[in-house]
């Protein structure tokens, strides 16, 4: 699973086990596009050789992060859906998952999605931390850019490292990580 090594997943799975967030009670992890005209290819595609869907694509990769962080699932619950017209596969999932040690996530993936959520958002008994946007890495290679020896690589501009708070605070969120 590739998205192991993202930094913003990295950087969330350091944040949890330093412990400034008390004991973890929730994890959210989002996927969300505005795509409300279809693309096509396989992950549109309703075809059960191809693997088609959003589940199959970005689910995948919430649920092993929310594995990874958290443990094994006692309980799972979900609700998958296909939005858009002429949409073969599902565009649009919500997994609810209960791990053995009390936490649980709430993982959503989806092209249908107008008001973008966080990336990610952890509520613990001690504070909280919200992430906005994706991990920069993948926009460089769709550019065409590649990783090179010594120079930094996948590395986020501060206003996107994510907030740490608790309790009431502006908009702009807590302080940095």
């Amino acid at each position: 699973q590739n998205r192991r090594w993202d930094n913003d997943f990295r950087t969330l799975a350091a944040l949890i086990a330093d412990g400034g967030l008390g004991e973890v009670q929730r994890f959210e992890s989002r996927f969300e596009r505005w795509r409300p005209q279809l693309k096509g290819g396989w992950r549109e595609s309703g075809d059960p050789d191809e693997i088609g869907g959003l589940l199959y694509d970005l689910g995948s990769h919430v649920v092993d992060q929310a594995l990874v962080l958290f443990g094994p699932a006692v309980q799972v619950y979900a609700e998958s859906d296909v939005r858009r017209p002429g949409a073969a596969a599902d565009d649009d999932t919500f997994i609810a998952i209960t791990h053995e040690n009390g936490v649980r996530s709430h993982l959503y993936v989806s092209a249908t999605t107008a008001q973008l959520g966080p990336r990610f958002r952890v509520l613990g008994s001690a504070a909280g931390y919200v992430k906005y946007g994706l991990d920069p890495q993948e926009a460089a290679l769709r550019e065409g850019l590649r990783p090179v020896a010594g120079e930094p690589w996948g590395e986020e501009v501060e206003e996107l490292w994510g907030r740490i708070g608790s309790g009431e605070s502006p908009l702009t969120g807590g302080g940095t990580p």
